[in-house]
Parts: C-alpha cells; structure tokens; sequence
C-alpha cells in the first residue's frame, strides 16, 4: 500500500535505481519523483541513454554510473557513506521535485504545445 511505502522512504538514506544497461530508449522511472519528494539522494546505476542521471548531477540531487560498472557504483556508494554528502544532496533532491516537478509547471509545458 502506498503509504506503508512512504513510510518505507521515511527510513531510507539513499534512493537507489537500477537500470539494464542494454537499454536503448531512454527511461524516467516514476519512483525518482517519490525519492527526490522524501529528501532522499539518489543514486543512479543506469544505461547510457537515460539522462535522468545528469539531472540529478545537475541538480545535485544524487550521483550517477552507468550499470554495467560495478567500481562506478562503489564510488557512488562511498560519496553517499558521509552524512554531510546525503544531506546536502537530500535537500538539492526536494528542491529539484518541488521547482520542476509540479503542477503549474506542467500545465505551463502542456500548454505551450
């Protein structure tokens, strides 16, 4: 149910998403919205044409490796070992949902087109 699964992030230090790395169409996996919306960092291990890794590196929300590379992850992991790194990237993480994903700005894009 969906807010034992809130309550589940509540928890968490680290939001985690694994993409195939054989992917060739890029993806935006829903639950980045629900990690980033409970200030969790995110680490990303995904393919190469999925870009929702730069938005997190750009928005200091989280880090990114593709998922093929097991000592990209490793050093994603050792960044996120240190508190002050998680906290600082938590906080960019509810920035990021709260000024690009919301309602206004959606309706502002849909109607545009």
């Amino acid at each position: 149910p969906k807010d034992q699964y809130l309550a589940l992030l509540r928890t968490m230090d680290v939001g985690l998403i694994f993409l195939d790395h054989r992917f060739t169409i890029p993806n935006f996996p829903s639950r980045l919205l629900d990690y980033l919306d409970a200030t969790l960092p995110v680490i990303v291990a995904t393919d190469p044409v999925t870009d929702v890794g730069l938005l997190l590196e750009k928005s200091e929300a989280g880090l990114r490796c593709e998922s093929d590379s097991v000592d990209d992850f490793l050093a994603c992991i050792n960044v996120m070992k240190d508190v002050q790194h998680r906290v600082s990237y938590g906080i960019a993480a509810k920035e990021l949902v709260a000024s690009t994903f919301n309602a206004k700005r959606s309706a502002d894009i849909i109607l545009k087109l």
